[in-house]
């Protein structure tokens, strides 16, 4: 045929697979292949297509509620359910909602306050004061009947003038919500598909070091769908803050819609500036402890708390799942944390479970408001609070914070095991994994930490931990500031500096063996501290 057609032999057509040459096999898949390939394909483009209807559907609702004049909780709760596929949406109320807006956040400190009083700066309140609150019922009692009585005094004539100062009354903080604060949630949570054109929000890489850096309004945007319950499948919403009515609860979502009023406040032309990175640091090299020559770096243990130390590298303790219960019960200092720095709220979404050795640091993150209490149930809401942090050239805000699982631990469990050797090898290897210098590291001068893992949930030694966050930080070449703000029940540190400050200088190796001087150095840490 190829020499009827005037064709070389060489260029016939090459012989049918079925010929079992090994160059002109075929290599199609097979039909249980193909028939998954087209599964996955089919997969795939459902859950974008759901989340592309997902989407539309939420813009309308929230361009809608934009054009709408909301006046009260009941009508916005109308709304959420046309789009939040959210059970507790549907069946509750947003009591928690109407709490923080009739500024109920506060309706038990007083009472919790006068109960108790605080046997030293930052110590746990242990002792009732039971007359003093009786005497302050009876002094409030005394102003609300003399109130009442001016109020039903004789009608007194008022002019014009005065009049109108009646009528120009400040609104309230609730009407405020409605006309100003609610319609800038809206419209930064309806942007997020030309934020996110993909229609999803990028996530870290489990299996190894990975950065993802987004822009204060990108995570200003995914912030507020969280605050409407707008993300697709029920991922991470406000739902049970909006409808809790526990006072701390209640706290947690003011101290976020304060968050919006600043927002708020900001002229078109005047939005957050600079980026909030998103750091994931796995154990890529293992540090010899026991062959180590590093010489301890200075350790210096003080009162204050951690979110005032300026250019430092905050250690917080985290749980497996970042954000712990921030949107649930959880009342711990990582969930203070989220409450503090809205921001870092974005990190819920790009992280996945940590491992044993992983942990995330969260640089640019800015501070909105103050607090008060001394743990997660008397948490309040205290106010706007100015972060005077310094910011990088393109406006992003230097701080950051390590967030690390330490080891939890049975209550009351022996100190032997919480001193084995595998448990203190897998906290160290992951302070050192979160801050061993890199160039996000190296920008600051000192690490910050305060009770890492010593917690009511985590249960570890404050002795202990304090120790081995001295070596993990003394292994990347940075001092240790230790900031006391609270007492742990027994510690041992606590007690001693409740009358002096504690800094222990920097030894070097310029003579003598400096193995020698480490030993030494630490015998007298565990001396001092009772070990």
């Amino acid at each position: 045929n190829a020499e009827e057609s005037g064709q070389s032999p060489d260029s016939s057509p090459r012989r049918s697979p079925s010929s079992g040459s090994p160059n002109t096999r075929s290599r199609s898949p097979s039909p249980g292949q193909r028939r998954k390939s087209s599964r996955k394909r089919k997969t795939i483009m459902e859950k974008v297509s759901k989340r592309d209807i997902h989407w539309r559907k939420v813009g309308e609702v929230l361009r809608e509620m934009m054009r709408s004049k909301i006046d009260s909780v009941r009508t916005l709760r109308k709304y959420f359910s046309r789009y939040s596929a959210e059970p507790m949406i549907h069946e509750q109320a947003l009591v928690g909602l109407e709490k923080a807006l009739a500024g109920q956040d506060r309706e038990d400190t007083r009472k919790k306050r006068s109960r108790y009083v605080a046997q030293g700066p930052g110590q746990h309140p242990s002792q009732p004061m039971e007359q003093d609150s009786e005497e302050f019922d009876r002094t409030n009692d005394s102003i609300s009947r003399a109130v009442s009585a001016a109020s039903n005094s004789s009608e007194v004539q008022t002019s014009p003038a005065q009049a109108e100062e009646t009528e120009a009354k400040p609104k309230s903080f609730s009407e405020d919500f409605f006309t100003r604060i609610l319609p800038e949630i809206c419209k930064r949570a309806e942007k997020i598909t030309s934020y996110f054109p993909k229609g999803h929000i990028p996530v870290l890489r489990s299996d190894r070091d990975d950065t993802i850096n987004l822009t204060r309004v990108q995570v200003a945007s995914v912030v507020a769908n969280m605050f409407l319950c707008a993300m697709p499948n029920n991922e991470i919403s406000f739902a049970n803050l909006l409808c809790s009515q526990q006072t701390y609860q209640v706290a947690k979502l003011r101290f976020f819609i304060h968050y919006f009023d600043r927002l708020s406040q900001l002229e078109d032309q005047d939005q957050p500036e600079g980026f909030v990175h998103i750091i994931k640091n796995t154990p890529n090299t293992h540090f010899d402890w026991v062959n180590s020559n590093i010489t301890l770096k200075s350790c210096k243990v003080k009162f204050g708390e951690l979110e005032n130390e300026k250019n430092a590298l905050n250690i917080m303790q985290s749980h497996a799942n970042l954000g712990g219960g921030l949107l649930y019960r959880g009342r711990g200092a990582e969930e203070i944390r989220f409450c503090l720095y809205p921001e870092l709220s974005v990190a819920m979404f790009v992280c996945n479970k940590l491992n044993n050795h992983d942990s995330v640091m969260v640089k640019g993150a800015e501070r909105y408001s103050a607090y008060v209490g001394d743990d997660g149930l008397t948490l309040r809401f205290d106010g706007d609070f100015r972060d005077e942090t310094p910011k990088n050239t393109d406006g992003t805000v230097l701080s950051a914070c390590v967030f690390m699982d330490p080891n939890k631990f049975e209550r009351g469990c022996a100190i032997s095991e919480q001193m084995g050797k595998s448990v203190m090898y897998q906290d160290l290897t992951k302070l050192f994994c979160g801050l061993r210098s890199t160039p996000d590291t190296d920008m600051f001068q000192c690490v910050a930490t305060g009770h890492w893992g010593c917690d009511h949930f985590f249960n570890g030694n404050a002795e202990i931990k304090i120790l081995l966050q001295w070596m993990a930080a003394s292994a990347a070449q940075k001092p240790l500031v230790h900031l006391v703000s609270f007492h742990p029940p027994g510690s041992l540190i606590d007690k001693k500096l409740q009358s002096e400050q504690i800094h222990f200088p920097a030894h070097t190796s310029s003579s003598g063996n400096a193995k020698q001087k480490q030993f030494i150095m630490t015998l007298n840490v565990c001396t001092w501290i009772g070990l």
